[in-house]
């Protein structure tokens, strides 16, 4: 199946999809060498009988699993960004606690928004901002591993959940900033 739509920045963009004779699907999307939609859409066609009978140009890379990229992420990011002792160790935390046990034999790539849901849902009974936490780590390992081309791109979207914002008011004055009012002081003399 071939579909034509405009290109962001001018042109033709051709969404080509297909099934393989093993049975398994090929998607290639790319912007069209030609001027006209209709020549797109030839153009869209050839390619696809092409893929057909050649099959893609490239084989697909080795993807590492999640636990098996926890490593190169730690080193090659968090520490080689400098990042403070603490941020390293919450991150490597974060990892060994929560998303190895849960993704760390997916592959990198096929690592789907289904299975980031599922996280959130082992996750219900910890604080909103400890959930975050985790998608945080998440989402900058897979942005990472598609910077340094583990990975082709995004496998799946990441959605952080809403942190409720403290009452007005219902705190005292002098556990919120450390200041106390006159009537709050009793001074005492020897």
């Amino acid at each position: 199946m071939v579909k034509v739509r405009p290109y962001r920045r001018g042109g033709w963009e051709v969404d080509i999809l297909f099934r393989r004779p093993d049975g398994s699907r090929h998607r290639e999307r790319c912007k069209a060498p030609v001027a006209s939609k209709s020549a797109a859409q030839r153009w869209g066609e050839d390619r696809e009988r092409h893929l057909l009978q050649h099959g893609p140009l490239h084989p697909k890379k080795e993807v590492p699993t999640l636990a098996e990229f926890t490593d190169r992420f730690l080193d090659g990011y968090a520490r080689a960004n400098r990042q403070k002792p603490s941020g390293i160790a919450a991150k490597e935390t974060i990892l060994n606690v929560h998303l190895v046990p849960l993704l760390g034999t997916k592959t990198l790539d096929a690592i789907t928004s289904e299975d980031v849901q599922r996280l959130k849902h082992h996750l219900r009974d910890r604080a909103p901002k400890t959930v975050n936490n985790v998608l945080t780590v998440l989402n900058m390992l897979l942005k990472k591993a598609v910077e340094w081309d583990v990975i082709d791109g995004m496998p799946c979207a990441l959605r952080l959940l809403p942190i409720p914002k403290p009452l007005q008011g219902s705190t005292t004055s002098t556990s919120m900033n450390g200041w106390s009012t006159p009537h709050q002081r009793i001074q005492t003399r020897p």
